[in-house]
C-alpha cells in the first residue's frame, strides 16, 4: 500500500500571545547510538523502528533547534492522518530537563509536517519556524547556570530556591509593551533584553525552577480575559501557581505560591482561568483543568504558608542588624512610591516590629536600636525589648 499524506500542525507556539492588555490596569530515555547526531545533510536521514527513538530524535533536533527534521520510521501499519501532532505531543511531554517539556513546547511559531506511508515504512519530515536559534538558546544556557550560580541554592530548601529565583526573575525583567518580536516570548529574550511578555516570563521562571531540581508547569488561559500564561511549582507535594509578570508590573509578591482558591484574592477584578479556546470554543492544547492533569499536578486549594521567621529578622539569616533594618526601608520606600513592600509573606509578619500592621520606618528604627542594644551585649529578644 502506498499512501501519501500531508498536513498542516495546529499552530501552538503562538497560543500564549499576550498584550499589555493581559496585565492588570494599575498599571530522557536514551538513543541508541545510532541516533545521536544531528543531521548534516539531505541523505543523511536516520531509520528508526521504535516510537521512543523518532521521539528522542526528534527532541534532540529541536533542541538544536534545526528547522527541517527528516527519519523514517519502519512500522507494521498505518498510524493516521494525525501523525504529525502524535508525534510532537511525545516531543514535548515532560522530562524533568528543563529545556525540554514545555520549553520545547512554547519555542516556536509555527510547524508543518508531511509524510509519506510505503513499503510498512515512513518518509517524515517536519519543518518549524522557531523564535530562537540554537546560539541564543547557548546563551540562555550560559546564563541560567550563572543565575543558580549567583543564587547560591545549595543547602536551601525549595521554598527558599523558589523565593529566590522569583525575586530574580521579577527584579531583572520587566514587561515588554508595544508590539512584542520574536525573542520577547522567549527566556532569551528576558535574560538578553531584560524584558518580555508573559511567556518569555514563565518559560525563565520553567527553566530556573527545572534546573534548580523543582518541578514546574507553564499554564496557558487568560488574564483579565486576555491570553496569558504563568507557572505552577511543586512544594511538599502540592503545586501553586506563581505570575512572575504581574509582580514585576506591580512590585508585589501578590501572585506568589497561590492556591487554586485565592490566587487572585489581592485584587476582586483581576482574574486568572486555565485553557485558551479556539473561535468554536474548544480547548487548544493541553486542558490543564482535566482530571488527568490535575492528577500529575495537584494543585493546593490555598497558598502556600512558610515557617515564621524571627521577629526582625527579615533576611533569615539569624542576626538582627542594620541590613534587616534597610531591607524594611527599602520596603517601605517601595509601598510609599505605590508600588508594593517587595517582601514575601513571612518576611512582612517579620518587619512588623512594633505589630500596628505598617512596615515602615518605625520598624526600622526599632530594628536599629534593638541592635545597638545587642551590640553592646543585650541578650532578650527583640519582642521583649520592645516592651
Amino acid at each position: 500500500m502506498n499512501i501519501i499524506k500531508k498536513s498542516i500542525a495546529i499552530l501552538i507556539g503562538t497560543v500564549i500571545s499576550f498584550s499589555a492588555t493581559a496585565l492588570p490596569a494599575i498599571n530522557n530515555s536514551l538513543l541508541s547510538a545510532s541516533a545521536v547526531y544531528s543531521q548534516t545533510d539531505e541523505n543523511d536521514i536516520p531509520l528508526f523502528s521504535t516510537q521512543d527513538e523518532v521521539v528522542e530524535y526528534v527532541r534532540s533536533q529541536m533542541k538544536l533547534r534545526k528547522t527541517t527534521i527528516k527519519f523514517n520510521w519502519k512500522r507494521n501499519y498505518y498510524l493516521g492522518n494525525d501523525l504529525g501532532n502524535y508525534i510532537l505531543d511525545n516531543v514535548v511531554e515532560q522530562t524533568g530537563n528543563g529545556d525540554e517539556g514545555d520549553y520545547l513546547r512554547w519555542c516556536f511559531n509555527t510547524y508543518y509536517n508531511k509524510y509519506a506511508y510505503q513499503n510498512n515504512t515512513y518518509e517524515y519530515e517536519m519543518s518549524f519556524d522557531y523564535k530562537t536559534t540554537f546560539e541564543q538558546e547557548q546563551f540562555v544556557t550560559n546564563k541560567i547556570n550563572e543565575i543558580l550560580g549567583s543564587l547560591e541554592l545549595e543547602g536551601k530548601n525549595d521554598y527558599e530556591k523558589i523565593c529566590d529565583i522569583y525575586r530574580y526573575v521579577t527584579d531583572n525583567v520587566s514587561y515588554k509593551n508595544g508590539d512584542p518580536i520574536n525573542a520577547d516570548f522567549t527566556a532569551y529574550g528576558a535574560l538578553k533584553n531584560n524584558c518580555a511578555v508573559c511567556q518569555g516570563y514563565s518559560l525563565l521562571m520553567y527553566r530556573l525552577l527545572l534546573e534548580a531540581g523543582i518541578s514546574s508547569r507553564v499554564i496557558a488561559g487568560y488574564g483579565n480575559g486576555m491570553n496569558h500564561g504563568w507557572t505552577i511549582a511543586e512544594l511538599d507535594g502540592a503545586y501553586y501557581n506563581c505570575d512572575p509578570t504581574w509582580d514585576s508590573s506591580l512590585k508585589t509578591y501578590d501572585y506568589f505560591l497561590k492556591g487554586s482558591k485565592d490566587f487572585d484574592e489581592s485584587y476582586d477584578k483581576y482574574s486568572h482561568v486555565r485553557n485558551i479556546l479556539d473561535t468554536n470554543g474548544n480547548i487548544t492544547g493541553i486542558d490543564y483543568e482535566s482530571n488527568e492533569f490535575n492528577i500529575a499536578y495537584p494543585m493546593s486549594e490555598y497558598s502556600f504558608i512558610p515557617t515564621a521567621l524571627v521577629l526582625g529578622d527579615i533576611n533569615n539569616d539569624s542576626n538582627i542588624n542594620a541590613v534587616d533594618a534597610s531591607l524594611v526601608l527599602s520596603a517601605y520606600a517601595s509601598k510609599s512610591t505605590g508600588n508594593g513592600y517587595r517582601l514575601f509573606s513571612e518576611q512582612l509578619n517579620a518587619s512588623n516590629v512594633n505589630c500596628d500592621d505598617d512596615i515602615n520606618a518605625v520598624d526600622a528604627s526599632a530594628i536599629l536600636s534593638y541592635y545597638a542594644y545587642i551590640s553592646t551585649g543585650g541578650n532578650i529578644n527583640l519582642k521583649d525589648y520592645l516592651n
